[in-house]
C-alpha cells in the first residue's frame, strides 16, 4: 500500500526551500473507514512505514541567487487549501439547508435516479474537475454513479478556471446548500463537503513561514 501525502503544502509545484523544518504529523483513520466489507471484523496492521522524500541538489549559483532574492521580498507558494466538513442529516427529512446568494449552477440539480435522470449531475464529475471534452476519466462510470458514488462538483471561479495554473481575484462571501429529497430518508446519511481555496504561503530569508487563508 503507498499513496501521496494529501497536505496543502504538497497542492504546489514550487520545491520547498532549504533549511526549512517540515513537521509531518500522520493520524491513522478507523478500519471501517478504510475497509470496504460486509462483515466489519477485517483490520489493517502495518508492520512497516516509510515516508519517502525527494530531494535535488541545486549548483552553488543558485543557492546564491536563492539568498540574494529572499532579502528582497519572502518564496511565495501558491496552494489549494482543502476544508471537509461532514453533515449528518437525520433520517425521515424531506429536505436539508445547510448554510455556510448567488445559485450555482443558475438553475438546481433535479436528478431522478429512479428513472436513471441524473446526466446533469454526473456531468459535473468532468465540468467542475477541468476535465470537461477531454479524453481523460475519473474512475466512476455512469452506472456507478448513483451506487454510492454520488458527488457533485462545482467550479465557483469567474471563468472556470480552478484547475489551472493561474489565479482569479479572490471574493469572499457565504455559501449555502439546499438538499430536497423525493421520499423521506429511510436512514441517516452523511452529506461531506470537500472544498479547495486558493491560498498563499510565504517563507522569509530567516525561514520563517507565514500563512495567510485570507488571501
Amino acid at each position: 500500500m503507498m499513496g501521496p501525502l494529501h497536505l496543502d503544502i504538497c497542492n504546489t509545484d514550487r520545491l520547498l526551500l532549504n533549511n526549512c523544518t517540515l513537521r509531518v504529523k500522520l493520524t491513522r483513520s478507523r478500519d471501517a473507514f478504510a475497509l470496504m466489507s460486509t462483515k466489519g471484523t477485517e483490520k489493517i496492521k502495518f508492520l512497516d512505514v516509510k515516508l519517502y522524500v525527494r530531494r535535488v541538489n541545486i549548483s552553488p549559483s543558485v543557492l546564491l541567487a536563492h539568498a540574494q532574492a529572499l532579502e528582497k521580498s519572502p518564496a511565495k507558494y501558491p496552494v489549494n487549501r482543502v476544508d471537509i466538513k461532514t453533515v449528518t442529516i437525520a433520517q425521515g427529512m424531506h429536505s436539508k439547508t445547510i448554510d455556510n446568494g448567488q445559485a450555482v449552477p443558475s438553475h438546481p440539480l433535479t436528478p431522478d435516479f429512479s428513472k436513471d435522470l441524473y446526466m446533469e449531475c454526473y456531468n459535473t464529475l468532468f465540468s467542475g474537475t477541468g476535465i470537461h471534452w477531454k479524453d481523460e476519466g475519473n474512475g466512476i462510470s455512469w452506472s456507478d454513479y448513483p451506487k454510492g458514488n454520488t458527488l457533485f462538483v462545482f467550479d465557483l471561479s469567474p471563468d472556470l478556471s480552478a484547475s489551472e495554473p493561474h489565479w482569479n481575484l479572490q471574493r469572499q462571501g457565504t455559501m449555502r446548500l439546499d438538499l430536497r429529497f423525493a421520499a423521506p430518508l429511510p436512514q441517516p446519511i452523511n452529506c461531506v463537503v470537500y472544498a479547495e481555496f486558493q491560498n498563499l504561503i510565504e517563507i522569509d530569508k530567516d525561514r520563517n513561514v507565514i500563512v495567510d487563508y485570507s488571501v
